[in-house]
């Protein structure tokens, strides 16, 4: 998973690294190296797919290793991302978060010209309530981003949250009710799967 001392480098006498698949994030996206590794291994690293969340990122904070480089995806094909739980922690506005992802995803287009982006709802969490509202009025102006195709959108709300207490699923959970345990990311595994497909899918 990613962290400054995994940066890859271009080498001017070969090619450029590919990796055909990427995900970025913040602390949920990077925790498919622990919680979410066996299912990792299994669905995406045969796809040769990296990984590039780190803890607590904020939209701006991946905004700028995208600008600097500090992250390259010259070439992917397909991007996942999930992205603005640590804006909410410190009360970034909902239209701000929702403009940095714009952002990000111009510098993802810009990067590799035809990738195609999925765009993950922010995750409910159970430990800070008041957060609720926030994150669904955030995920309600990020849906905006779909375009039906080199853009979809996904919210996994729903599979997350019981439909009748409004209240996280707690075996979907850590003991800390904000991290996904094992199951919580084969939950979501099982959510995006049918559009991570279509992501995947070349015309």
């Amino acid at each position: 998973m990613y962290s400054a001392r995994k940066r890859r480098s271009i080498s001017k006498d070969g090619p450029t690294p590919v990796n055909p698949v990427v995900f970025l994030g913040d602390t949920l996206m990077y925790k498919w190296a622990e919680q979410g590794i066996e299912l990792w291994n299994h669905l995406y690293a045969p796809l040769n797919a990296a990984n590039f969340a780190c803890v607590n990122d904020s939209t701006q904070m991946l905004i700028e290793k995208l600008e600097s480089d500090e992250i390259l995806i010259e070439n992917a094909r397909t991007a996942v991302l999930m992205i603005g739980a640590t804006d909410i922690r410190f009360r970034i506005k909902e239209i701000i978060i929702f403009q940095q992802v714009k952002k990000i995803i111009l510098l993802l287009q810009q990067s590799s010209p035809g990738i195609k982006i999925l765009v993950l709802g922010i995750m409910p969490r159970g430990d800070k309530l008041d957060h609720l509202p926030i994150i669904q009025e955030t995920n309600e102006l990020l849906s905006n981003v779909e375009n039906g195709f080199t853009i979809r959108w996904l919210d996994m709300w729903s599979q997350f949250v019981d439909s009748t207490t409004g209240r996280i699923i707690e075996d979907l959970f850590e003991e800390d009710e904000a991290n996904l345990s094992e199951r919580g990311y084969q939950i979501w595994a099982n959510a995006m799967a049918s559009t991570f497909e279509d992501c995947l899918a070349r015309d």
